[in-house]
């Protein structure tokens, strides 16, 4: 009888491979978006890329803001 191989493993330094790809699809989407036309159908197709590329990146990290930018923490401590 033959085995079925286990599933396939993903492992951390393949995830962080992944997300840097789907940072660099992001911010190329988001130039392709902004350089078209508002109705453009080039410019909706982007922003569900972008839409999409945040959501498997929420999924990995389970931060949903993984891509946006973050304010540096203060040093208020008074």
């Amino acid at each position: 009888m033959i085995r079925r191989p286990l599933r396939p493993t993903f492992s951390y330094s393949a995830r962080h491979e992944l997300l840097r790809a789907l940072g660099d699809a992001r911010e190329l989407a988001l130039q392709c978006a902004h350089a078209e036309h508002y109705d453009s159908e080039l410019r909706k197709k982007c922003e569900v890329l972008h839409s999409a590329v945040d959501a498997l990146a929420a999924e990995l990290t389970g931060d949903p803001a993984y891509f946006h930018l973050k304010m540096a923490p203060s040093n208020n401590s008074a």
